[in-house]
């Protein structure tokens, strides 16, 4: 499969990088919040990722503004889930879909469960894969990180960045792989610079998606893996029996990036569901 050519979409005065690949139903794939269309092929576990899900569905992959190829914002503005939902929605209509599934995990799930609450006659049906409802730990919501580890993970990414430190904590059964932890550290430095990630993921601190979960009315599947180490199983468990009818599938395993480990557990259960 050659690398799909990438188009751009507008979102007000801002240019969305997008791409569309395979032959299906539509399917938006947003596994995390930040990305690189372009990029993301040259990444052998995510071109094989991608391959998988191509080969039943249109999947429909995009840039958000701030990452990647699309337009760039200042580090003082990082996005808010509304604007990156203007920037999806400017996609499918760019691309003439009136309708998609959505698949989305990790960071990435604020936008996918606001978006199909939001907008449900543009939305067939959502996946959530490793999921989490907010990032913060609260009295209510057990399951997030204190605002020291937080605030520890951010001064990492900023000093590390573009030493695939992440794979550790994410991806830890590939991160003895040198071939695969070099081409990752490329790969994650065509993200963004090391400031705008942390400034953006400082914004995505505050984010908590957890009352809207109840008002998705389309049919949910909630992936989670039983071990992973950032994104705890019980928070995805959580985003299921808050959705109403969704249903929720444990699939083993320690990694928290979908590309990480055995993919055919996940993208089974997804293409059954699809």
């Amino acid at each position: 499969m050659n690398v799909p050519e990438t188009r751009y979409a507008k979102s007000g005065d801002l240019h969305i990088a997008y791409q569309l690949v395979g032959e299906g139903p539509p399917l938006v794939v947003s596994d995390q919040w930040f990305g690189n269309v372009d990029a993301q092929w040259d990444f052998p576990p995510m071109r094989r990722l991608l391959r998988r899900l191509a080969s039943f569905a249109r999947i429909v992959l995009f840039d958000k503004r701030g990452m990647g190829l699309s337009d760039p914002v200042p580090m003082r503005a990082a996005p808010s889930l509304e604007e990156w939902m203007d920037d999806l929605r400017a996609v499918l209509d760019d691309a003439g879909i009136d309708q998609t599934a959505i698949l989305c995990g990790v960071g990435a799930t604020y936008m996918g469960v606001l978006f199909a609450a939001t907008y449900p006659e543009r939305v067939r049906s959502l996946v959530i894969v490793n999921g989490y409802a907010r990032m913060a730990r609260t009295t209510d919501y057990e399951w997030g990180r204190s605002s020291e580890e937080i605030g520890e993970y951010v001064e990492n990414v900023k000093r590390d960045w573009g030493k695939p430190g992440t794979m550790d904590l994410l991806a830890p059964s590939a991160a003895e792989d040198e071939e695969v932890r070099r081409a990752f550290a490329r790969f994650e430095r065509q993200w963004a610079s090391p400031g705008a990630y942390a400034a953006f993921t400082t914004v995505r601190e505050g984010n908590d998606v957890r009352h809207v979960l109840p008002a998705i009315r389309v049919p949910t599947l909630v992936i989670h893996r039983s071990g992973s180490r950032f994104a705890p199983l019980d928070g995805g468990r959580y985003i299921a029996d808050q959705i109403p009818g969704a249903r929720f599938v444990e699939v083993p395993g320690i990694d928290t990036y979908l590309w990480a480990g055995d993919i055919e557990p996940i993208f089974g259960e997804v293409e059954e569901f699809l």
